[in-house]
């Protein structure tokens, strides 16, 4: 799971102008790396020191040497646990209630007079987005002219660390120089802390409404926001739709097939396909827990294709066209077939719904198939939406209507539309049309007992 806030190593980081004259940019952490410890009246601490800090308005800062990473702070009472949700201060949730705890990007803003009288520590966190925290190769926080701390991360494999924390001893707050590394990312951090953290694998308790727990899929759409605003617009545009239709914040494994037969050719060389890719996976992004979606494809063979995500779906098409070049003929039953079998051997198959999403611009060579395996998988808990790509008008999709209808099947588990071209609807309309029948079969799947 990689959810949380985003903070880029110092050479990452955007850089300053250059000084009139030229010379090479500066990247903007670098006074901070400059003057650190150099104020007289800040106190640097070694990793176990603390100092008494004053009771007012500290900036506390976190710093990386290299990579990205998630900053969050837990705020704790006498037990060392949060009270709830609203205690854990992250980019999906940047302040508490009261205002006297915010974060912006890795900046903390802390009122230590205006926190409230039942916390007495609030521990800042990092967690790397990919790797360990020996990745980040140093930590640097500083609050300006109060406390500074470095410390170099060099051969620690902890998927997180507790870097830091304020607290109260004695009517005074004072600051800890920490740097305990913590296995297993943000979402054990967080239940360390007494966070509730979603849990998509496990099935819903039985007893009286609970608080929501904190959904760290959400934070995945926020840290993109800098890094990839198109992909971000087309996830909050999805997020619109499934809350249209009270889906925000279900999970379902997205699936995406595409059709390589020879016709498909102009449509991926005009690259009507690969902004299709996009606009899947703003749906995966708000649905799949990884935030991902698994790409089959298929012309008159089937083929796994694999996983695209936020690191590789701007370059996934022509990847998958060097392994797998356009064909001959078009059988959908083979690759339905195909599907069923891969999911059906996961452990959480019947519990997790899988949302596929089949793209086509012609009629299927294997009809009784087709029919056989859908009539098949409407006892299980898959979703089938078909696409047709040039217009129902033609006729060439008469089977895909006569599928959409398609008798003797426990539930109705398929959906059908059809488009000129897959940019013809905008990002609004797609995602409507995408979400149009799968509540229904959600519900009709629960009532059968399909999912569990």
């Amino acid at each position: 799971m990689r959810d949380g806030c985003r903070c880029d190593g110092w050479w990452r980081s955007a850089v300053t102008p250059m000084a009139e004259g030229g010379g090479k940019p500066v990247p903007v952490g670098y006074p901070i790396l400059q003057t650190l410890g150099e104020d007289r009246d800040m106190q640097q601490l070694t990793k176990g020191g603390n100092t008494t800090v004053p009771t007012g308005l500290v900036r506390p800062a976190v710093r990386f040497g290299a990579g990205v990473a998630d900053v969050s702070a837990y705020v704790l009472d006498g037990s060392g646990k949060v009270r709830g949700d609203a205690d854990m201060i992250f980019f999906n949730q940047p302040a508490t209630p009261d205002g006297a705890i915010a974060l912006s990007g890795a900046d903390f803003t802390i009122d230590l007079a205006r926190v409230a009288s039942h916390v007495e520590r609030i521990a800042i966190c990092a967690t790397p987005e990919q790797g360990t925290v020996a990745d980040l190769r140093r930590i640097d926080i500083e609050a300006p002219g109060v406390v500074g701390f470095s410390q170099d991360t060099a051969g620690m494999a902890e998927a997180a660390i507790i870097i830091g924390e304020f607290y109260r001893r004695n009517g005074e707050w004072k600051f800890r120089a920490v740097a305990q590394g913590f296995n297993g990312g943000l979402a054990p951090l967080s239940r360390h802390f007494g966070i509730e953290v979603a849990d998509e694998g496990a099935p819903a308790p039985a007893s009286s409404p609970a608080p929501a727990p904190v959904d760290l899929r959400k934070q995945r759409i926020v840290n993109l926001e800098k890094r990839d605003p198109k992909l971000v617009s087309l996830a909050k545009a999805a997020a619109v739709s499934l809350e249209k239709k009270s889906l925000g914040g279900t999970t379902a494994k997205v699936v995406l097939v595409l059709d390589i037969s020879g016709s498909m050719y102009t449509r991926y060389h005009r690259g009507e396909i690969d902004r299709l890719v996009q606009r899947v996976l703003g749906l995966g992004l708000n649905m799949d827990d990884d935030g991902s979606i698994e790409v089959y494809a298929f012309g008159s063979r089937s083929h796994r294709v694999g996983i695209a995500d936020i690191d590789n779906y701007k370059t996934f098409v022509p990847d998958m066209l060097r392994k797998h070049d356009f064909e001959g003929g078009t059988k959908y039953g083979a690759t339905i077939k195909m599907i069923r079998e891969d999911f059906s051997t996961q452990a959480d198959f019947g519990r997790v719904p899988i949302y596929v999403m089949f793209v086509t611009d012609g009629d299927t060579m294997d009809r009784s198939e087709t029919e056989k395996q859908i009539r098949a998988a409407s006892s299980e808990g898959i979703f089938w939406q078909f696409m047709g790509i040039g217009g129902s008008e033609s006729g060439g999709f008469k089977f895909l209507e006569k599928l959409d209808d398609l008798s003797r099947r426990k539930v109705d588990n398929c959906d059908f539309f059809s488009v000129s071209d897959p940019d013809a609807d905008s990002d609004a309309e797609l995602y409507d049309k995408l979400m149009k029948e799968y509540p229904g079969w959600l519900k009709a799947a629960a009532k059968a007992g399909i999912l569990r």
